[in-house]
């Protein structure tokens, strides 16, 4: 998590905004990765394209690089043939689930 970005947008928007993005960025978060799993498993690369952008997204406005990172990768995927840039979004997708708990 990129904290200096969240002290950032808490400045922006206050305390009490920024608590309640928190709150709600691991339902949406889950959402997405999910839409993405999915789409892999039905082998749909622009599907994965789409939900991976809307992941940026979300993890983006809470300073998820991590995910952020392997969401950019996943919007650009011709081929699903190797499976492990979705295996390195479930890792940085924990990690940032953690990391989100451990701030609210």
């Amino acid at each position: 998590m990129d904290r200096t970005y969240l002290d950032d947008v808490r400045a922006c928007v206050g305390d009490a905004a920024m608590t309640e993005l928190l709150m709600a960025a691991p339902t949406y978060l889950r959402l997405e990765h999910e839409a993405v799993a999915a789409a892999w498993r039905s082998n749909d690369p622009a599907e994965v394209q789409a939900a991976a952008h809307r992941l940026k997204g979300v993890a983006g406005s809470i300073g998820a690089s991590g995910v952020v990172r392997w969401a950019v990768l996943l919007e650009c995927i011709d081929s699903l043939d190797d499976p492990s840039p979705l295996a390195a979004l479930d890792t940085a997708m924990a990690e940032a689930l953690a990391a989100v708990a451990g701030m609210t």
